[in-house]
Parts: C-alpha cells; structure tokens; sequence
C-alpha cells in the first residue's frame, strides 16, 4: 500500500490472476480509505448489482469479516450501505443499474470484474467526471483478462498514466504448482488467461482444437464399452435436424433431415434407428420443437428410455453456467484424453473446432457460447455439434448393454439417473 499512499497515482488496474484474492484487497482497501477520512463515499461497483450483493455483502468472508463493528454506525440492508462512526459510507452498487450510480460524490471506487462489464460508460460519463473534481479522488480497476475485444484490454493497453500490476499464479504461489500444472495440461488456453494473465484473442479461445481431433484414434481408450445412445437434435426455423446412433463413443449411423421437419418424421427417423442399431436410450434437445418429439417418444418407447436435454438448465456442477456447459466441457474431456473415436465427418469437425467459451464470474464459472451467436459469427447452426456433445455426455448415465435384455422393444431393467442431471 506504500505506492496507493504516496498518491502518485489516481488510476489503478491490477491485472491478477483468478483466486488471487484481489477483491479481500480491494475490501479492505475500501475499509480503510472510509475510516481514515471521515465525511467522504467510497463506492464497490461489480458488473451487476447481484453480483455485488453475493461477492461482498452476503459472504461471510467478505465485506462483515472485515469491517471492525466499532467503527460501523448504521447498516442499509436495503440500499447495501454501510455508515462508519466518523461519517464516511461505503456503498456496494451494480454496473447494470447506471441511475443507482449518478450523484453519489465518490471519493474512491472499486470496478470489480472489469473485463466483463459491458461497457466502459459507468466509468466514463458517471464517475469520472465525478473523480475529476479533485486529484486525490481515485479509482481501481481489478480483473482477471477477458479476451482482447473489451473496454479492460483496451484500457491497459491506452492509459499509459495509470498505475497497472501483473500478478501470475506461478508469482503469487497461492495456488500449488502441481494443480497449475494440471490446469495447464488440461487446457493450456484457459490456463494463460486465468492463471498468467494473458489477454488471449477470441479465436483462441476454442474449446475443442482442430489438435484434439486430429489425435484420435478409431479405437479410443474406454474404461467401459458395451454403451450406447441416440442422439438428436431437432431442427429449428430451417436448420438440420441431426440424429446419430453413438456405441462406444463412435458414431455408427447417421440422419441428416434438412428444412422444416414434422416432430412425427422425427421421431419415425428415432425409431427406426433405434431398432436398426438396437439401442434403447435416446437423448434429445427438448427446447421448442424438441419438447413435442420427447413427449411422442415417450408414449412409443416408454418415457424411462428417453433423457430430455435443457440446454439452460442449471448445472448441479461447481464451475459451469448451465447444462449445455457442463456438456461440451465434458465433452471436450473425453476427446481430449482420446475416449472418443475419430471422427470422419467434416463439418460435424469444422462445428466442433467453432465453439468458443469464456470465463464469467470471479468463481471461474464456464459459458458456452450459444447457438445463435456461433450461426452468426460462422453461418450456420452447430446443429451436429451440438447432437454430437449431447450423445457423449448422456454415455455416461446409460449402462453396458450386456447388463440388458432387449425384449419386444422393451427394458426390463431400472436405471437410476445420477442426480447431477437432474432426471
């Protein structure tokens, strides 16, 4: 803190890496400004008014932690603020509710999660102007690196007046090296930007490389076999509709059906398959037209052989924003540790190698980019991916067919879904 008192500085962006503890800093930080100078506001804003309130204001181990209870006057549950004995007030707000913002006369603020604000103009034409009144009112920028498109990259790399700090993982040693160097086996990309710091380009940040597929094998290293599944994803507004009958994590029979296609034809096409490849399970993207195809499917097939998959629904695992992440992250686990079969389709390839995903919260939680967002950026829908990363995640909740019998269409055996799926 030696560099902050000397007020050589007004302007700090502290680059550090994920779990660096940089928000304990800037908290205190805050604390202590608040308590030093009586009369004055100092503000903590996050990218979201939510987050605000779950980082800071309801964690045990934050903002209540640390703030001495003989210095604190009043606390606003309402308005998340708290008052000290001399006057001065720390006020917790959100970047997405910018007139929450305006005319609070800051003395100091905290931007926490900059990168993934969504835009620059809290700062710029909120506070700011407000900063500007005198040349000891400041500001902090804290985040870890986000891309190399946002207002955080642009930032570093244009304020030359501002105080900026690098603090890699490997510098800190906060985090073991052993479970850095695992992160950095598993995912180098990811591990440059959220443990060393690197503003990583969009492109970079694909899940599956073009180097993970060329690496598989025909015969790819099960610890089971024996397992399949159908799995489809149903077409919408023109699209394919993409049905692939999957055995031991190879694709063994495919159907493309392109345009506008009837639930009914889809779910013949499912069926056909099934008793074709003699599999039982059948997993299927029930969003929309989807929902009217599992309900069909259930009603001829019995509704214990088929999974619906929502792609939005929440996750029941740490780190990941919803279903369709917890997927295509596992997915991307099991072709890259070669548990797959190679894949001679080339666009279900090209779409596989598309799918970018990002970092989204200071807790590491894994987004998937969405389907519109991809079919804008490359032309089309990832249709096949996606049916694809639904029938090798759903592999693992279907047991080895030798432990079935197959009689009359039927399943005379219970599965127990793993209730991480939510079934």
């Amino acid at each position: 803190m030696t560099l902050f008192d000397a007020e050589r500085y007004n302007r700090y962006m502290l680059n550090w890496h994920r779990r660096s503890r940089k928000t304990t800093l800037a908290v205190n930080l805050l604390i202590r400004e608040a308590f030093k100078h009586p009369k004055r506001v100092y503000g903590y804003i996050a990218p979201t008014y939510k987050q605000a309130k779950r980082i800071v204001w309801t964690d045990p181990n934050m903002l209540f932690k640390y703030l001495p209870k003989g210095i604190m006057e009043k606390k606003n549950e309402q308005e998340l603020y708290v008052k000290l004995t001399n006057g001065s007030i720390i006020q917790i707000l959100g970047a997405d509710d910018p007139d929450s913002i305006r005319g609070v006369d800051f003395w100091g603020v905290v931007f926490d999660e900059f990168a993934v604000m969504r835009d620059e103009t809290i700062y710029e034409e909120i506070v700011r102007p407000i900063l500007m009144q005198d040349s000891r009112r400041w500001a902090m920028f804290i985040f870890t690196p986000k891309g190399a498109e946002n207002h955080a990259y642009r930032y570093w790399n244009s304020q030359d007046e501002w105080y900026k700090s690098v603090l890699t993982a490997r510098d800190s040693k906060i985090i073991p090296e052993k479970e850095l160097d695992k992160m950095q086996r598993e995912n180098e990309v990811l591990y440059r930007q959220e443990m060393m710091c690197e503003f990583i380009a969009d492109e970079e940040m694909v899940l599956i490389t073009s180097r993970m597929l060329a690496m598989l094998n025909d015969a790819p290293m099960l610890e089971e076999v024996d397992k399949s599944i159908i799995a489809c994803d149903p077409s919408e507004g023109g699209d394919e509709c993409v049905i692939y009958a999957i055995r031991d994590a190879k694709i063994t029979s495919r159907k493309i059906l392109r345009g506008r296609v009837q639930p009914m034809v889809v779910a013949g096409e499912i069926i056909s398959m099934r008793r074709q490849e003699k599999i039982k399970k059948v997993i299927i993207d029930n969003i929309g037209v989807g929902s009217g195809i599992e309900g069909r499917l259930g009603e001829l097939i019995g509704s214990e052989n088929v999974i619906g998959f929502r792609a939005s629904e929440r996750s029941n695992l740490q780190g990941f924003k919803n279903l369709r992440a917890e997927a295509w992250w596992y997915a991307m686990e099991q072709i890259r540790d070669g548990k797959v079969a190679k894949i001679d389709d080339d666009k279900l390839r090209g779409q596989l190698c598309n799918v970018r995903y990002k970092v989204v919260d200071s807790s590491g939680t894994i987004q998937i980019e969405g389907k519109k967002e991809i079919k804008k950026r490359i032309g089309i829908s990832p249709d096949r991916a996606d049916a694809y990363v639904m029938g090798i995640w759903g592999l693992q909740f279907v047991n080895s067919e030798e432990e079935d019998e197959w009689i009359g269409g039927r399943i005379k055996r219970i599965r127990h879904i793993a209730s991480r799926a939510g079934w």
